[in-house]
């Protein structure tokens, strides 16, 4: 993939999350979003559909457009990977000829406004609306697409084949607590592993098989939990984390449950595992509520353009003002009231 065509679909990503976030806040009908949402499709008309379909994908973290891996640390783009990935779809297509209405439809279904899910409600929903160029499909992009001798068919992890070096680079910066810091810049197969129940539970029983304290086993988790937690910045990233860690668990249980003189540490992992799962539970409180201060704050600033547009004499700003100071609004701009204070 060369340089020009990636930053054509983190180009693509970009737009298609700002109008995403219009339309979750107004809805289809208002004239902003009618506007910008015939601008983003001529734009991504001239950028690809006329030429090729456009596949956005989405699976066990990895988000990709046509095969193209792109990074969803930025809010955009995680926007539009969240999307996808609450309809329970593997990818969609947006097929060349798509048309305004179809592509205003698309929108609709990454905002999941119908609540729909999985394969069959989204075909269903599309058939019955005569849409014929979004196609909903369930297989997706393989996610390693080098070295494909250690994938299975179904794409998991031949954990006893991986080459060497990708464990032992793995190990070194698990031990240094920069597994999170690394994966940016791993290539896929190493950023797979990290997410790998199977594989990060017989790296904890290998580490620890032959120590005698729980110490290690403590330490080894907490440097997992970690990274995990770390990398937490959405809702969606929340879930697909957390069944990481209870996968993992259970895992746990089950290799030193088959190890007699290792039994008694399963009540140490349980212990752990719950001191871990308030740790998640506090970061998705936190996401949460960065999430809706965000939204208070955009509220806010609305509240904020139209009072400058209401004379300051007039009743309803007059009203509009003392409800605001009863609920504490906290985020007005001062210069609005500048003037009414000063006359």
């Amino acid at each position: 993939m060369d340089k020009d065509k990636f930053q054509i679909y983190e180009r693509i990503v970009n737009i298609i999350g700002q109008l995403l976030a219009l339309a979750k806040l107004y809805n289809h009908e208002h004239p902003v979003v009618k506007t910008r949402m015939s601008d983003v499709f001529k734009e991504i008309q001239e950028l690809i559909l006329n030429k090729e379909s456009l596949v956005l994908s989405e699976s066990t973290g990895v988000f990709c457009v046509n095969g193209q891996e792109i990074p969803t640390q930025d809010a955009l783009a995680g926007h539009v990977a969240e999307g996808l990935y609450n309809l329970r779809m593997g990818s969609l297509e947006l097929g060349t000829g798509l048309s305004l209405e179809e592509f205003s439809c698309f929108i609709e279904l990454l905002n999941n406004a119908q609540h729909l899910e999985g394969e069959e409600q989204i075909k269903q929903y599309l058939k019955e609306k005569g849409f014929m160029h979004i196609i909903p499909r369930f297989a997706t992009y393989k996610l390693v697409e080098e070295d494909e001798a250690i994938v299975k068919e179904e794409g998991s992890l031949k954990i006893d084949e991986l080459p060497a070096s990708i464990v032992d680079t793995f190990l070194d910066d698990l031990n240094k607590g920069n597994v999170g810091k690394q994966l940016s810049v791993r290539d896929k197969v190493y950023r797979v592993l990290a997410h790998n129940p199977e594989f990060l539970a017989k790296v904890v029983f290998d580490l620890t098989k032959d120590k005698d304290s729980h110490e290690e086993l403590v330490k080894i988790l907490w440097l997992i939990g970690d990274y995990l937690l770390d990398e937490i910045s959405t809702a969606r990233e929340e879930e697909l984390n957390r069944k990481i860690l209870n996968e993992l668990k259970e895992r746990l249980l089950s290799l030193y449950g088959q190890k007699q003189e290792k039994a008694h540490w399963k009540e140490e992992i349980q212990k752990i595992f719950t001191a871990i799962n308030a740790a998640l539970l506090l970061k998705g409180f936190i996401v949460l509520y960065k999430k809706h201060k965000r939204e208070l704050e955009n509220v806010a600033d609305k509240i904020s353009e139209i009072l400058k547009t209401i004379p300051t004499e007039s009743q309803l700003y007059r009203k509009t003002k003392e409800d605001l100071e009863k609920i504490g609004m906290p985020l007005l701009d001062p210069a609005i009231f500048k003037s009414e204070s000063s006359s």
